[in-house]
């Protein structure tokens, strides 16, 4: 009988299908655009994001502004018509509410939307799948029409793959092709595997988008307003109090069947990845579910309710004085480089709630703005961006006020790092990671480089599997300094490659030794079994089996190091490692929670420890005291490998050549590159009583010096023929007056 009852519907949908409102096909609607962009070219303009995966459509974006209104104070917002592709009325109901729009444009309150906005408008991510359901009348559709199985016939019960699974943060914990079931909900082969999720990275990538609508129907949930996220209903963004208060405001503007929800599974949302590795204030639209197009009528409807919600949100950026409902705080930063009194993008984190998983929260580099909606409350504002001093300020803010904070940052003197790695006297190759703030790089150095990078406080790491380590903090001055690692062979005190029985270990848990394409050697894992996560509550160790011996490494850097990839919940599993004197009491010396995106190595001193027997774990615990766990809460863990407690009489020496205070003078050098004959002027508001140029080579060493004439000074210029040298790099130095030091990075070109 249940078959038969679905079988009359699928046949009462066909039967009414030529009585309904005539929906366009992509292309169709895609020329509905263009008409709109020939009758209103100066307010609307098109381009091309991308193509689609299976037919090759243009994915088609629309940007909507008054082009007379100032540009600086504008926010981008960004708007997608429908995901599914049984959305097909949500994406008819934006095109009609732009059309409204650009329609009734000099009038209240589209002028305003219009002047205090860029609006981004993609009709559709899944073009192939809306049409397939416009030919198939398949209204439960969700995915694209990629043909998986490459039979070239798409099957709807095994092909596709699900556009709002298939982004970065959490694919993992989407459907994989066999658990899909009629692969609707397949979350793709990896992250951004699709043509059309491209095309829509291309989007944040390129441009800063800061608030979002998206349409995206779960046959579910009805009639909501979804915000990021409270997984398992156990945990909650750090936005969520702010974000369900205006969600509701949302709801209740669009109607009352409406209400607000957060995304609850942990499975790839495009919300939650807009949110958390883009800075986006997204809000997604879910329509009533439906077995028949809706007519004219119906559409209308459709058309009201998105332009309900997309006016509130607008409403609520631009015109806090006059909202009655309760609303939470705006924060609205502006970040100004202090030397140009331009604006520019930096990093934005607030203490209070902020998550390590955040990336891409920057102000945009257009105008300097950044935008969060906040819970009143007390605040600590973080900005940083390289090469400038880190910014940090404690607001207060209140809910239903718009708070505007304008911000200079401070640029940081220019300077270099010339490097140099010899073992033995001998020049040799090797890894050098450089951390300075909240910025770290890794840099490959064949016997000597140089890295350009500015003052202050820097965190070298030599990295290397063959060599002691080396990690020193040393500050780095204006101009050109002078860094010699001089390496030593490794004293391994301890050694644990796992390519045997692993009998120096006490293991608490599912630990396992492996190998896979990832790694070329075996390695230990603590969830290789089962569906490849650590279970809830986990709590596992791998603990060394007998003391370790640290004594008589006073005269060494004593270091433990290991290679790791891990991938555990963010801000709440950590995986750690810990010491113990007594192997009853242990103190962590390394934690960590997140994705570190492959493997890495960590270089962790053991300096304090020297002169004891020592104990170590390495622990992987499910939660952190206060917070629920959930079974969906997991991740898959945590890979080890080439445990190591390594002494190392390797050394740093720092020899500062060159001081740069901030410029009084200028310093010229042309052509660059040169070839033989650099021309160096010089321009200078003090009086020179004497001048000497010095010309040092990559290493740091002094190759000439010349003490300036009378002419030279009087004139400000003179040459020097590099003839003699060969081709490489250079740095140019002057010093005025024993006092001022000049300095310029050339190339010579033979």
């Amino acid at each position: 009988m249940k078959i038969i009852a679905v079988l009359m519907l699928f046949l009462c949908s066909l039967s009414l299908w030529s009585q309904e409102y005539s929906y366009p096909t992509y292309a169709q609607l895609v020329l509905k655009y263009s008409e709109l962009v020939n009758t209103y070219p100066t307010m609307i303009d098109s381009s091309v994001i991308g193509s689609s995966e299976t037919d090759n459509q243009p994915i088609m974006m629309y940007r909507l502004t008054n082009p007379n209104s100032t540009e600086i104070s504008k926010k981008n917002i960004l708007v997608i018509g429908s995901v599914y592709a049984k959305d097909i009325p949500a994406m008819n109901a934006t095109y009609l509410w732009l059309k409204s729009f650009l329609q009734n444009a000099g009038q209240t309150p589209y002028s305003s939307y219009a002047d205090h906005f860029n609006i981004f408008i993609i009709p559709t991510l899944n073009p192939d799948g809306s049409d397939y359901v416009l030919n198939h009348s398949m209204y439960e559709m969700l995915s694209n029409t990629h043909d998986l199985n490459e039979n070239n016939v798409f099957d709807y019960s095994s092909d596709g793959v699900n556009l709002n699974r298939n982004a970065e943060f959490n694919w993992i914990h989407g459907n994989d092709y066999n658990s899909s079931g009629n692969n609707q909900f397949f979350r793709g082969n990896h992250a951004y595997s699709e043509n059309e999720l491209i095309a829509l990275k291309n989007v944040l990538t390129e441009n800063k988008i800061e608030f979002c609508m998206i349409n995206a129907t779960e046959s579910n949930q009805q009639f909501k307003v979804i915000f990021p996220y409270n997984w398992a209903f156990v945990r909650q963004s750090p936005d969520y109090q702010a974000y369900h208060m205006l969600g509701q405001n949302i709801a209740s503007s669009i109607g009352n069947q409406w209400s607000t929800e957060p995304n609850v599974n942990r499975n790839g949302n495009l919300s939650d990845e807009l949110y958390v590795n883009y800075g986006i204030i997204p809000f997604s639209l879910s329509f009533d579910d439906y077995f028949v197009l809706p007519d004219s009528a119906g559409l209308q409807v459709y058309q009201d309710m998105f332009q309900s919600a997309a006016h509130h949100l607008m409403d609520s950026i631009t015109q806090y004085n006059i909202i009655n409902e309760l609303m939470p705080g705006l924060l609205e930063v502006q970040v100004i480089n202090s030397q140009n009194n331009q604006p520019m993008d930096a990093e934005i984190h607030i203490d209070q709630v902020n998550s390590m998983a955040f990336s891409n929260h920057k102000s945009n580099p257009e105008n300097g703005k950044y935008y969060r909606y906040l819970n009143e409350g007390n605040y600590t504002l973080n900005i940083n961006k390289k090469g400038f001093q880190p910014y940090s300020q404690p607001i207060v803010i209140n809910n239903n006020q718009h708070l505007q904070i304008q911000v200079n940052l401070i640029p940081l003197p220019n300077a270099i790092i010339n490097i140099q790695i010899s073992l033995n006297n001998e020049l040799v190759s090797g890894k050098i990671r450089i951390k300075k703030d909240h910025y770290q790089e890794t840099i490959l150095i064949n016997g000597n480089g140089i890295f350009e990078t500015f003052e202050g406080i820097h965190e070298l790491t030599l990295i290397s599997d063959e060599l002691a380590p080396v990690r020193k903090t040393i500050h780095i001055n204006p101009g050109v300094n002078q860094i010699f690692f001089s390496l030593d062979y490794t004293n391994h005190s301890f050694t644990e490659e796992f390519e045997s029985s692993c009998c120096s270990w006490i293991m608490n848990g599912p630990w396992l030794v492996v190998s896979d394409s990832t790694h070329n050697s075996h390695f230990i894992t603590d969830s290789w079994s089962g569906n490849g996560f650590y279970s809830v509550n986990a709590n596992y160790s791998l603990q060394v089996s007998y003391p370790l011996s640290l004594f008589g490494y006073e005269e060494q850097d004593l270091y433990l190091t290991f290679d790791q990839a891990v991938h555990t919940e963010w801000d709440n599993d950590y995986v750690s490692v810990e010491l113990s004197y007594d192997n009853f009491n242990w103190n962590s010396i390394y934690k960590f929670a997140g994705n570190t995106n492959g493997w890495e190595k960590q270089i962790i001193s053991l300096n304090d420890f020297v002169n004891n027997d020592i104990y170590l774990r390495f622990r992987l615990k499910d939660g952190i005291e206060g917070q629920a766990n959930h079974e969906d809460l997991v991740d898959p863990g945590w890979n080890i490998d080439n445990i190591r407690v390594i002494g190392s009489l390797s050394a740093l020496n720092n020899q500062e050549i060159i001081l740069q205070k901030p410029e009084v003078s200028k310093l010229n050098v042309y052509p660059n590159p040169f070839n033989p004959v650099l021309n160096i002027s010089f321009e200078s508001k003090d009086l020179i009583k004497d001048a000497e140029m010095k010309i040092f080579n990559i290493k740091g060493q002094l190759i000439k010096s010349q003490t300036l004439n009378s002419e030279q000074m009087r004139n400000r210029k003179f040459v020097w023929d590099a003839m003699p040298y060969a081709s490489g790099i250079y740095f140019v130095q002057l010093i005025i007056n024993n006092q001022e030091k000049l300095t310029k990075k050339t190339l010579l070109l033979k």
